[in-house]
């Protein structure tokens, strides 16, 4: 009896045809660098892959970057994908071209902007899209993947049909319609996204809950968090110089739930405000690996100088306070060690084979777990 001619000949579904390794193949293909080392290494696990089809979501309080989180992404992609296209979904209105200026990637050519925020209108649009986007790679005979991102921004304000109607006739009642059409938005979507490997950003909010001692819960309701490949809280800190004024923010990304690395691990991203004639990046590519680094004792710092350490003598070294720009620095480190393979073994949620780069990264992984977040800490952001 051949099963496989049986399932193939009983079902209608045309993804079914699809060679399986390939369609894996292929997904694996779709991620592109950030160029930003650290979110390369949340999104994916790996520093040198960066995000990649499905949904990932940022839900955190306002000004902690999530915008542009979500920006220096869409930048990247179409950096990544010249002829591809970001479909933007804005339900706040903060968009324009003067706010676009810096991600010289994202033109009239490859960003589409649609304003809306009504989440009924926002589902029927992004499903219409994704299913006609199916019915033109059934017809390529699944070659022509769609080269688009999805950035959704922001989940926190969408509002229902009901809840908008009700405003406008100046009816107090509860709505009780959101939730349910949110939900059923990412079921319908989920999938979709998944097969056809699109990426699709979406930028959320959390809200205190009404416990005695608040705490913060991911906005949107369950169904946005299953449906998401990642999902990341944000906190942030910052540092001033030595005049008084601020100088530094550090942008913690902490991971709620991830198909790939460990739930509750803080991934630093330090983002620079810089002088008049200062060329150096707010955001640099390297920024926050020192702190891994130095877990694993790859890198040492005094007086003012970072150094990388081979074979007894410095290999390298640069400036502490440019650590994070340090392009030429961090070149002869991934060079010269296995730090790349390191930080994946540091996130993965799986197992890894023990070795003697296994030791020294479970070294780090010991100190990177007593900073976590803790299981209960994860599940009450999620809302569990």
């Amino acid at each position: 009896m051949d099963i496989m001619k049986i399932i193939k000949q009983t079902s209608s579904n045309p993804f079914l045809s699809t060679d399986t390794f390939n369609a894996i193949e292929r997904k694996a293909a779709v991620y592109w660098d950030t160029g930003c080392k650290m979110l390369n290494l949340a999104l994916s696990g790996d520093v040198n892959k960066g995000m990649g089809p499905g949904i990932t979501q940022l839900a955190a309080a306002p000004k902690t970057f999530k915008s542009i989180f979500g920006l220096i992404t869409a930048n990247s992609f179409i950096k990544a994908n010249p002829d591809g296209v970001v479909y933007m979904i804005d339900t706040e209105g903060g968009v324009n071209a003067e706010y676009l200026k810096p991600y010289k990637y994202l033109t009239e050519k490859t960003f589409k902007h649609n304003p809306c925020h009504i989440i009924e209108d926002i589902a029927s649009d992004l499903t219409a899209f994704l299913d006609a986007c199916k019915q033109e790679f059934v017809e390529s005979k699944m070659k022509d993947y769609p080269k688009v991102m999805i950035l959704f921004d922001s989940l926190g304000n969408v509002t229902s049909k009901k809840a908008y109607t009700d405003a406008v006739e100046g009816n107090d009642k509860q709505d009780m319609t959101k939730a349910k059409a949110t939900n059923e938005m990412f079921r319908n979507i989920t999938l979709l996204l998944n097969m056809l490997c699109i990426p699709m950003f979406v930028v959320n909010r959390t809200y205190q809950s009404q416990d005695f001692i608040p705490k913060a819960i991911v906005g949107g309701g369950q169904g946005s968090i299953f449906g998401s490949d990642s999902v990341f809280t944000i906190t942030k800190a910052k540092s001033k110089n030595s005049s008084g004024a601020v100088d530094q923010h550090t942008f913690t990304l902490v991971p709620l739930y991830s198909r790939v690395i460990r739930e509750g691990l803080k991934l630093p991203v330090n983002v620079y405000y810089r002088d008049a004639g200062d060329d150096r990046p707010a955001l640099g590519e390297y920024s926050g690996l020192d702190s891994l680094a130095k877990l694993m004792n790859l890198i040492t710092s005094a007086s003012g100088w970072t150094y990388f350490d081979r074979g007894g003598k410095h290999e390298a070294k640069c400036k502490t306070a440019d650590i994070d720009s340090a392009n030429e620095f961090w070149e002869v480190v991934f060079a010269n060690s296995n730090f790349a393979s390191m930080l994946t073994e540091l996130v993965s949620i799986s197992s890894p084979v023990r070795t003697e780069q296994s030791k020294v990264v479970s070294h780090a992984v010991e100190k990177l777990e007593k900073d976590k977040l803790s299981e209960d800490e994860v599940n009450s952001l999620r809302g569990i």
